[in-house]
This record gives structure tokens, C-alpha cells and sequence, in this order.
């Protein structure tokens, strides 16, 4: 598939942890070019015991051909309701092995996209170089490894979250350089106005598509993102709201 085409000026349904499975993604993507489902993890088998029994849900199993059963009985819930709706699953890995196994189920399940989180922080793991943390200098060079590996697996984007403060201008260069065919970046202020001076900032050293989410809510501020060179608006928060949101948004920039 060409994604570049496929997702140009597109809307899409955000992943949110606890949230984004089949069935929500079903009840609000509804005009959604993208659905996420996610966000969920993946780790070794001896890593996080209790907490897989405590949040079962947010883990991938271990094994590749459950990990591809789990996937595939989603995809197809999605694909049967969405016809033409293109399904990512974002998630994020503690071990690369794990995460090579959940890439290689996710091609097996038929779906499309793999979104590794370089987002969010869950219990302590960005402290020891995980989710969030992968992006800090430190640990920027397995982030750099892992994206090269995955990527060699299929499609595959990063999503960061635009408050770290680092120099993403320098981590993309070095990650365009991976195989990757994107980035989704969360660009939240909580002042109800998206960042788009970071959007302005990096947009020159892209190279694939951009795609953005958080406190989008109104079609003009889709259409300046659009101006600027996004490829995709993502919305999470809103739909939480309103079921209705993105197929209500959609008819608005149209």
C-alpha cells in the first residue's frame, strides 16, 4: 500500500491506553482514513509478572502465534465494520525480541501500520530508558536499533510526545536513516491550541509522513496543520466525548 497517498490529509482515531480496542475503535472511527488499536505491550517472559496479572489487558501475549490470534480476532472485528479503514496497533516494548514477535504477528493478522510508543510513561520504565525515556539522549541509541529492526519487518512510525525536551530535529535525522515510513507526534499544549511551532520546527526533516494528535478540535485548526505539511490529524480525548466526533469532524473539513 502507498501510505503516503493513502494517509495524505487523512483523520484518524488515536490509541489510548485501556481504550482502543476493536470495539471502541468500531463505535468512533466512523469516517477515520486510521484506527489505532493499543496502546499495548510487549515484554520478555520474565519481565513484569505482576504486573501482567494485575493489567492482563494491556499486555500482548508471549507467544508469536497467540500474540497473531489475539491481533487477527481485533483486525477482523475492525476490518468487517471499517471496510477500507487502515488499522494500526501501537505499542510499547521492554525487549526487542518480544516486540519483533509482535511486529511479525501484526503482518500475519493482516493489519497495516506498527506504531512503536515513544510516548507515554507507565510505572517506571521511562526511568530505566523505555516508552518516553527512549527518546532522551541517553537511550536514544537503542531507540535508533530497535526502530531499525522493526522496520525491517514492515511498516512501521514512531510516536513521541512533543513536551520532552530534547533536540528532535538531530533524533530524526538519525532515525530516517532506519527503514521507519513515519511519525505521529503529540503536540498537546492543554491550552486548547496544538504546538505548532514544533510542527514548523521539524517538518523540514521529515522524511515520510507526519501525523499529529492532541488538542485538535476545531477544523481550522486541522486545516493549518494540513498547511504546514501534516499528513494526519489524530483525535483521542475528543471521542471520549462524543462517539460521533470524527465523523462529525470529518463532514466539517470537507
Amino acid at each position: 500500500m502507498n501510505y503516503k497517498k493513502r494517509l495524505s490529509k487523512s483523520i484518524f482515531l488515536s490509541s489510548m491506553l485501556h481504550k482502543t480496542d476493536a470495539k471502541f475503535c468500531i463505535e468512533c472511527g466512523k469516517g477515520a482514513d486510521m484506527v489505532q488499536l493499543g496502546a499495548l505491550l510487549a515484554a520478555a517472559d520474565d519481565q513484569f509478572k505482576n504486573e501482567r496479572e494485575d493489567e492482563p489487558d494491556i499486555f500482548l501475549p508471549q507467544k508469536e502465534e497467540d500474540m497473531t490470534t489475539c491481533l487477527k480476532k481485533e483486525i477482523d472485528l475492525i476490518k468487517n465494520n471499517l471496510k477500507d479503514t487502515v488499522i494500526a496497533l501501537n505499542i510499547g516494548i521492554f525487549d526487542l525480541e518480544a516486540g519483533l514477535k509482535a511486529a511479525r504477528a501484526l503482518k500475519k493478522a493482516h493489519g497495516d501500520i506498527l506504531e512503536l510508543n515513544v510516548h507515554g510513561a507507565w510505572n517506571d520504565t521511562e526511568k530505566m530508558g523505555y516508552l518516553r525515556g527512549m527518546a532522551l539522549p541517553e537511550h536514544q541509541h537503542t531507540l535508533i536499533d530497535w526502530t531499525h529492526k522493526l522496520a525491517d519487518e514492515g511498516p512501521l512510525i514512531i510516536k513521541f510526545h512533543g513536551t520532552i525536551s530534547i533536540d528532535f530535529c538531530d533524533l530524526i535525522k538519525k532515525l530516517n536513516a532506519t527503514g521507519l515510513i513515519g511519525y505521529h507526534f503529540n503536540i498537546r499544549t492543554g491550552k486548547d491550541q496544538p504546538r505548532y511551532e514544533l510542527i514548523k520546527e521539524i517538518k523540514p526533516h521529515i522524511k515520510g509522513l507526519l501525523f499529529t494528535s492532541g488538542d485538535i478540535h476545531r477544523a481550522e485548526q486541522a486545516e493549518k496543520l494540513f498547511n504546514l505539511g501534516v499528513d494526519g490529524v489524530g483525535f483521542a480525548r475528543p471521542v471520549l466525548k462524543d462517539k460521533k466526533f470524527i465523523s462529525s469532524f470529518r463532514k466539517a473539513i470537507i
